[in-house]
């Protein structure tokens, strides 16, 4: 299946309605102090920003057509749910079937583009920020659950490089994984399987822009032997996925067995 690069809200229109969102919001106070950290300041320095808005119910007129086309678009049903899909650190299903969808999606642009196949796909833990409950399921509840514009990515990794992958993710007490399995001890990696044969002299890898970047500590996957950004937005690959299964079967499958086992409860979710 190929994506269309459709991104269902485009970034620039999706910031610009939380702007005014923003400041709708605020302005039943007239002079309300924000601070801002800019992640474009060299330094990180808070930066104080006084809502010097004087017209409160001009402003809110004025905004209120934006708030209800976020709100309206928001809204959009996307499937229906029968019973929940976690987030659970490290074994819960919503990640599993995103590690899914992405191996997938990467497995048809590596045909596409590379003339190969997909190994594996890793997604670290803190790209799934919320479950989704049984009931109806709307855009906004995938942008609550998936709220970053991470893209997916395709890496070439040598086995070594394999094998430094899941060590981290090993210190990192799991991410979660699609085709392929692991089991943690006192933050170690025992016997590592991936689906695919073991002999080969290059794995190709699911991941996505931000642990591509060494985000998470993934500092191994910076090193890839080739590495290709598709720019299609992993929140985009769910929600079409979602609606394709649903539309097939009439239910999302939860596909509850975890692709690792930890041999410690961990207390912390990162």
């Amino acid at each position: 299946m190929k994506y269309e690069q459709t991104h269902i809200i485009q970034r620039f229109n999706i910031y610009v309605l939380l702007i005014f969102y923003i400041l709708l919001t605020s302005c039943n106070l007239q002079k309300k102090e924000f601070i801002l950290v800019s992640k474009f300041h060299p330094f990180y320095n808070n930066i104080q920003i006084v809502d010097s808005i004087t017209d409160n119910a001009k402003m809110a007129n004025f905004l209120q057509p934006y708030k209800d086309s976020m709100n309206l678009k928001m809204a959009k049903m996307i499937f229906h749910l029968d019973t929940i899909l976690s987030n659970q650190y490290t074994v819960g299903n919503l990640g599993n079937k995103a590690a899914d969808f992405m191996f997938e999606a990467a497995n048809n642009w590596l045909s596409i583009n590379k003339a190969s196949s997909c190994d594996f796909a890793v997604l670290n833990n803190g790209s799934i920020r919320n479950s989704l409950f049984p009931g109806d399921i709307n855009l906004g509840n995938i942008y609550e659950a998936m709220p970053y514009d991470n893209e997916l990515v395709v890496v070439k990794l040598t086995p070594f490089q394999v094998d430094s992958l899941f060590q981290h993710i090993a210190q990192k007490n799991g991410a979660y994984l699609s085709h392929a399995t692991l089991t943690i001890d006192l933050q170690k990696p025992i016997n590592p399987k991936i689906s695919t044969n073991k002999n080969k002299d290059f794995f190709w890898v699911a991941i996505n822009s931000f642990m591509w970047l060494g985000g998470d500590g993934y500092q191994i996957l910076t090193k890839a032997v080739e590495s290709y950004n598709t720019n299609i937005l992993i929140r985009d690959i769910l929600i079409q996925e979602f609606q394709k299964e649903y539309q097939s079967t009439g239910k999302i499958n939860p596909q509850p067995k975890s692709r690792i086992l930890l041999m410690q409860p961990i207390n912390s979710r990162y």
